[in-house]
C-alpha cells in the first residue's frame, strides 16, 4: 500500500506488471501528505506521485486522498493543493 510506507517507482512497476488486463490501480496519498503535513507544501509529494503515476503507466487509476479527521475545512489549502497537483 501507499498510504503508511510511499513505495519505491520499481514497486510501483512491479504492480503495473503484475495487474491482469483492463484493470487500472488506485494510489492512496501517502499519510505524510495527509495527516503529517495536512496538505500543507505538497510539492516533494506531489513530485512523488507523479512518479508512481507514470510508472502504472495505463493501469494508473484514480488517486484517493483521505484527509485526517481532525482536518477543518479550508478552501485556501485546497485550492494550492490541487493547484500544485
Amino acid at each position: 500500500g501507499s498510504f503508511y510506507r510511499w513505495p519505491s517507482d520499481a514497486q510501483f512497476e512491479r504492480w503495473r506488471d503484475q495487474l491482469p488486463a483492463g484493470f487500472l490501480m488506485a494510489v492512496k496519498a501517502a499519510r505524510g501528505l495527509t495527516h503529517a503535513r495536512r496538505l500543507r507544501d505538497p510539492g516533494v509529494w506531489a513530485e512523488r506521485l507523479e512518479r508512481g503515476w507514470r510508472a502504472l503507466g495505463d493501469r494508473a487509476g484514480p488517486l484517493l486522498v483521505q484527509l485526517h479527521p481532525a482536518l477543518e475545512r479550508d478552501d485556501a489549502r485546497l485550492d494550492h493543493f490541487l493547484e500544485v497537483m
